[in-house]
């Protein structure tokens, strides 16, 4: 009888011992930003042995420098050293590293997107470039970016607004990572076949979320085959006394 007993208590132990891992495995992997299950693991590395090594993506990168100029786009939209920055649809990290390297150790950026492969491959060219230090993957969904902090400097999305389908209702749940005052960059192309894009939309649907226009840069003058604009905007709530947020003031 009593070694019956101690036999049951040590199963129990070791399954209590078992949910606590795989507990604290999960916890570590929500904080990453991608709750993956063993089978997505699995499937995550075989997506990771199809795309481009690290070299190959960097080079690539390199080549299209001289096209996007990250650079330019920065200063433009304020990017300093110490911000924390929330990037939607990052994708596997181009603009992502730009970012990263403006921020400095002091600054984070929560790299979002939808796609937990894309987001695996991010984690993978960071860490092999050694810059995964203040890079946080966090993966969203087609209303809700659902950065972890709410209280970000700004949010960027690079090249993939064109690619939202929900972008009212993601823009009304973006705007509550923002902190008062905060900016939202968008820089996007306005092409046709890319969600028909247009200066007025973009403003419009940002008004609606209640940001305000600040400036809007066309850089297709100096692409000249490409077309790239950068609109920036500023979250400027002010409460109801329903506790809701009233309508703003726009002003440029």
């Amino acid at each position: 009888m009593m070694k019956r007993l101690l036999n049951l208590s040590i199963t129990v132990l070791l399954m209590t011992f078992t949910v606590s891992l795989v507990a604290q495995e999960e916890k570590v992997l929500m904080n990453q930003g991608l709750a993956v299950n063993d089978v997505d693991k699995r499937a995550v590395e075989e997506y990771l042995k199809r795309i481009p090594n690290t070299h190959e993506f960097l080079a690539k990168n390199q080549k299209r420098n001289k096209l996007d100029r990250p650079g330019l786009c920065l200063n433009l939209i304020g990017v300093k050293p110490g911000m924390k920055i929330g990037e939607a649809g990052a994708g596997a990290g181009y603009f992502t590293f730009f970012l990263s390297k403006k921020v400095g150790t002091h600054g984070a950026i929560y790299a979002n997107d939808n796609d937990k492969f894309v987001l695996a491959a991010l984690e993978h060219y960071a860490e092999e470039s050694k810059q995964l230090k203040n890079i946080v993957t966090v993966l969203g969904n087609d209303t809700d970016p659902l950065f972890p902090v709410l209280n970000l400097d700004m949010i960027v999305i690079y090249g993939s607004f064109h690619d939202f389908t929900e972008r009212e209702k993601w823009l009304n749940n973006a705007s509550r990572y923002l902190k008062p005052g905060g900016t939202l960059a968008i820089i996007d192309g306005y092409y046709p076949e890319h969600g028909a894009l247009t200066q007025e939309l973009v403003e419009n649907l940002c008004k609606m979320a209640g940001f305000i226009p600040l400036f809007h840069e066309d850089l297709s003058r100096i692409k000249k085959d490409r077309s790239q604009h950068v609109q920036v905007f500023r979250k400027d709530y002010r409460e109801s006394k329903q506790g809701k947020y009233a309508k703003a003031e726009f002003m440029y």
